[in-house]
C-alpha cells in the first residue's frame, strides 16, 4: 500500500531486501565501531538479520522507488511455531562467516553477550508474554518523518489481530528508545553492558512491553 503524498510504498520484506536492511542494521548498531575489519562489521548485521527472519512471523518494509527506508519485524507466539530449517541454517552460515577471523571471534563473544544480556531482561521481567517485537529500525535520514509510526501501527495492528494481549521489545542506548515510550510502551528494565577494554564500547539495553488494554501498565 502507497502512502499518499510521500511515494512510501509499505510492504513484506523479500530477499532483494536483505542488503539494505543488513546495512540500515550495522549503522543504526555502530558495527563499524567494533573492529577494523569492514567484513566483520557486515557478517555481524548479516547474522543479526539471519537471527530475526527465524523468529518473525509478520514484517513490513517501509520503501520508495527501490530503496529500504525502515523495517520492522513482530512475532505471535500463537503463529510461531517452530523455526525453519532454512532460516536456521543460514543463522548457522553468517555464524561461521564472522567466525573466520580473529576479529570476528571476538565481536562473536559480544553478540553472545548482547543475547545473554537480552534473556536476562527478559527473566527479570517475572512476565508471560505472548508476542515480540523482533526488529524495527529506519535509515537515519528517514527519522522523525513519521515513516516509523506508520511501520509501528502495522506491526501492532497484526499483533492484535493475532489476539497478542502483552508483547515485548528489546533495544538499547543506540537507538531513540524514548520513542517506544511516547507510543504507550512501559520500560519493564534496563542493564549496562561494558566491554572496556577489549573493546571501547558500552551499551545500555532495555526491555519494553506494549499491552493492548488489558494489563497493569503501573504492575
Amino acid at each position: 500500500m502507497e502512502n499518499r503524498g510521500t511515494g512510501i510504498v509499505f510492504r513484506e520484506l523479500e530477499k532483494r531486501d536483505y542488503k539494505a536492511v543488513e546495512d540500515i542494521i550495522r549503522k543504526t548498531w555502530g558495527y563499524d565501531k567494533l573492529s577494523p575489519n569492514p567484513k566483520d562489521a557486515r557478517r555481524m548485521a548479516a547474522l543479526y538479520l539471519r537471527s530475526c527472519l527465524a523468529r518473525k512471523t509478520f514484517s513490513r518494509v517501509a520503501v520508495r522507488g527501490d530503496k529500504v527506508l525502515g523495517i520492522i519485524m513482530a512475532r505471535s507466539e500463537a503463529a510461531g511455531g517452530r523455526i525453519r530449517l532454512g532460516d536456521d541454517l543460514r543463522q548457522t552460515a553468517a555464524a561461521l562467516h564472522l567466525l573466520t577471523t580473529k576479529s570476528g571471534r571476538r565481536i562473536g563473544r559480544m553478540f553472545s553477550g548482547f543475547d545473554k544480556t537480552d534473556q536476562e531482561l527478559l527473566k527479570e521481567c517475572g512476565r508471560r508474554f505472548d508476542g515480540e517485537l523482533v526488529f524495527f529500525a529506519l535509515s537515519e535520514e528517514e527519522r522523525g518523518k513519521g515513516t516509523g509510526k506508520q511501520l509501528l501501527l502495522r506491526a501492532l495492528t497484526y499483533l492484535k489481530e493475532e489476539a497478542v494481549s502483552e508483547f515485548y521489545l528489546y533495544t538499547d542506548s543506540t537507538c531513540n528508545y524514548p520513542f517506544y515510550e511516547s507510543q504507550g510502551f512501559l520500560r519493564r528494565g534496563e542493564k549496562t553492558v561494558d566491554f572496556r577494554p577489549a573493546a571501547d564500547y558500552t551499551l545500555h539495553m532495555f526491555i519494553y512491553s506494549y499491552s493492548f488494554g488489558k494489563a497493569d501498565s503501573a504492575s
